[in-house]
């Protein structure tokens, strides 16, 4: 295990274990890379719960914030812990429906205006819920589709509980400022490069920077930035930020 904290925190190291293990499903099988190495956070993919390397990053990071040890699949049942999810998929949701009050929703301005419900599908830049009202808030390449990312940001930010978090996955460059590919303009986009898509053909409006921290800190949040490389379950290095609504941020590490 290896993760690095941004900042001036401390890094910790740990020898990788020789063998593979999903930490969502805890299946044993080799995990398959389609993309021979080209793009290993959307790949190496588990057999048994269709889980790639970022999904299995965000529960890594969920499990180290929330006190619980992997695999997913044999954390306690508590019901009183309810978590958002903007649009979460593949290996995890499942276990989260057995175990938390889970809202995973989507974004269907259609379905949403016609009163759809609201544990299924909202709008990030105007949640439905009341302030304070989860323990955690789960979004992994979701932001960077949000057109008023302003509005999302604060929007997580009143729905937390106190002391509730935040865990968050986009395509960032710490290397870089935020890089806008679209600018929102009243109600017009103007494209400043190119139109780039994801998934399902959705728009991407920025590929996030370093800048991002300070914004997510003017919102209210505690931030960290982790670096995570952990070979035994597939995660590959990338970048995952963890935040608090409150002053600081609070890691629980169980060794496996």
């Amino acid at each position: 295990m290896k993760w690095t904290l941004g900042g001036n925190a401390p890094v910790r190291r740990k020898a990788p274990a020789a063998a593979t293990l999903c930490n969502i499903c805890c299946s044993t099988s080799e995990f398959a890379d389609p993309t021979n190495g080209t793009n290993l956070r959307e790949s190496l993919i588990c057999a048994s719960c269709g889980s790639t390397s970022r999904d299995r990053t965000l529960m890594y990071v969920a499990g180290l914030a929330l006190g619980r040890k992997p695999p997913v699949r044999d954390w306690p049942e508590d019901h009183g812990v309810r978590i958002f999810e903007t649009a979460g998929y593949r290996g995890h949701p499942p276990f989260f429906r057995q175990k938390f009050d889970y809202y995973n929703t989507r974004y269907d301005p259609d379905k949403i205006a016609a009163g759809a419900d609201s544990r299924e599908y909202a709008d990030v830049q105007r949640l439905p819920y009341p302030a304070d009202f989860f323990n955690c808030v789960l979004s992994s390449d979701v932001f960077e589709h949000v057109r008023l990312d302003d509005l999302g940001f604060r929007e997580i930010f009143r729905v937390l509980k106190p002391g509730g978090i935040f865990v968050l996955q986009i395509p960032y460059g710490h290397s870089m400022p935020t890089r806008i590919l679209v600018q929102p303009n009243g109600d017009e986009d103007v494209y400043l490069e190119p139109p780039q898509y994801h998934a399902e053909h959705t728009l991407v409006y920025r590929i996030y920077g370093y800048d991002l921290l300070d914004r997510l800190q003017q919102y209210g949040f505690s931030v960290s930035r982790l670096h995570l490389s952990v070979p035994q379950y597939g995660i590959s290095p990338q970048d995952t930020f963890l935040m608090r609504k409150g002053s600081y941020v609070e890691l629980i590490s169980k060794e496996v």
